[in-house]
């Protein structure tokens, strides 16, 4: 159990209305958060006291069992769902199965266990989100060719539920899928003004058989503008970050990375990268006439808006706070890209699946390719793991030690002080008091022990 992870297990956590939080709270738009972690602990407790009474099980045990179903689940969901995007089954029997072992691979490197915070904050609302997004594109998709909305797995009426959960998630979300839907609105207006046939109000938007997607649309624009909102309006976080001028950095720091903390060449150039797509995107809508109605194409229109959105978006929170938000590895700032990296996995799918009549060199690069990055991937996610085990085993002493009466400063041996306050598995005497309180209240409720132990 993380730092983070603490806060819903010692007693009840937040808001438990499935319903955004209107309140001077630093957290009001997260319905996941407020809602679904009050949800996993209490069906933590059912399941845990009655084990511990029947069988005498230990939570530290339980919690780790508890923890990885339910990750576990969620991964064979996510790996599930882009295999049934990818339509990938009947191929060549080695082609298929090295796709499914780089997806199967690739989603367990893009999606990490760290603790549940993340899992319920930031990685399930990205999978959401790309959801939404992939089923949006196949309901427009549907309204082209009528008999490819067999293909959508989930419903349009379905779609604007879901389009409420994940605005209401995440304010970084919420920016980034209105971005997508601004762009796609201009790149759509520029379709239409390069068409033969111009109408004064746009043709694309009369479309009867496009009213179920534009439906959705507008209602994912609605939700992400109330919840950007209500995020301006009661968030303590974004009243109280220390603020940069937007873009001030750029023309500073450009020539000199690593002339301040959170690395402003980089996010400068990816902020600027991100302008120049969401520009080569409206141009090439007006100009390169392509193909939409082939899903290929649809695909890759949508991974154009999602990575200029990202870009974009992530670039400007990171100039606004003073941090590198488009680092993938810390905690947990590269939950603000996960939508984007979700969307490349299922490109890299697109690309490198079978298909009908494909040159037979080009399937033995494929082939070579996925082997490639199947096993590199795999070795990746599997590296470091016995230092895990060891951490754990230490984090198991710490625990037995509390048990056991000990109290004042245990020493657990895992140089706590250097890890991130978030990631720590135990409190510090430096770490805020409600941190420290929470966890005495934790092994209280847990063990029965009533320690003022603080670790180191």
């Amino acid at each position: 159990m993380c730092g983070d992870d603490v806060n819903h297990f010692h007693a009840a956590y937040g808001n438990n209305m499935y319903l955004p939080n209107f309140s001077w709270d630093w957290i009001p738009n997260r319905v996941f958060d407020l809602y679904f972690r009050n949800l996993a602990a209490a069906l933590f407790d059912v399941f845990y006291f009655a084990a511990h009474s029947l069988f005498g099980i230990g939570f530290f045990t339980y919690y780790k069992f508890f923890s990885a179903t339910i990750f576990a689940v969620f991964i064979c969901g996510v790996y599930g769902y882009l295999r049934a995007a990818l339509r990938i089954s009947g191929g060549p029997f080695v082609h298929t199965a090295l796709i499914d072992l780089m997806l199967a691979v690739a989603v367990l490197l893009i999606l990490p266990w760290t603790n549940q915070v993340r899992l319920i904050c930031y990685e399930l609302p990205a999978f959401l989100s790309f959801l939404v997004l992939v089923e949006l594109a196949k309901v427009f998709y549907a309204g082209v060719r009528p008999a490819e909305l067999t293909h959508c797995l989930i419903s349009p009426a379905a779609l604007i539920l879901l389009s409420f959960v994940v605005a209401f998630s995440l304010e970084a979300y919420a920016a980034i899928l209105l971005f997508i839907l601004v762009i796609g609105v201009l790149c759509a207006v520029a379709y239409e003004r390069g068409s033969a046939v111009r109408t004064k109000t746009l043709h694309f938007f009369r479309r009867p058989e496009l009213r179920p997607g534009l439906a959705v649309a507008l209602s994912l624009g609605i939700f992400s503008i109330l919840a950007l909102i209500t995020t301006i309006l009661f968030s303590e976080r974004s009243a109280g970050v220390h603020r940069n001028q937007p873009l001030s950095g750029l023309h500073v720091n450009l020539p000199m990375p690593g002339a301040v903390s959170f690395n402003a060449s980089l996010c400068g150039i990816l902020l600027v990268g991100g302008i120049f797509v969401m520009i080569g995107a409206v141009l090439s809508a007006r100009y390169a006439r392509l193909p939409f109605n082939d899903s290929r194409y649809l695909m890759l229109g949508l991974f154009i808006l999602v990575l200029a959105s990202t870009l974009i978006v992530v670039g400007l929170i990171s100039f606004q706070a003073d941090q590198n938000y488009f680092d993938f590895d810390s905690y947990p700032w590269g939950g603000l890209t996960l939508i984007l990296q979700l969307m490349t996995l299922l490109m890299a799918g697109f690309v490198l699946a079978p298909a009908d009549g494909q040159i037979f060199g080009l399937r033995v690069v494929r082939i070579f390719i996925l082997f490639v990055l199947a096993s590199r991937i795999a070795v990746a996610v599997l590296h470091g793991q016995m230092a895990a085990a060891q951490k754990s085993d230490l984090v198991a002493a710490a625990y037995a030690q509390v048990i056991a009466g000990a109290d004042g400063v245990v020493r657990t041996g895992l140089s706590l002080n250097a890890i991130p306050m978030q990631e720590r598995p135990l409190p510090t005497a430096d770490s805020p008091e409600w941190f420290i309180r929470n966890y005495h209240e934790f092994f209280e409720k847990y063990y029965g022990v009533q320690s003022k132990a603080v670790f180191e």
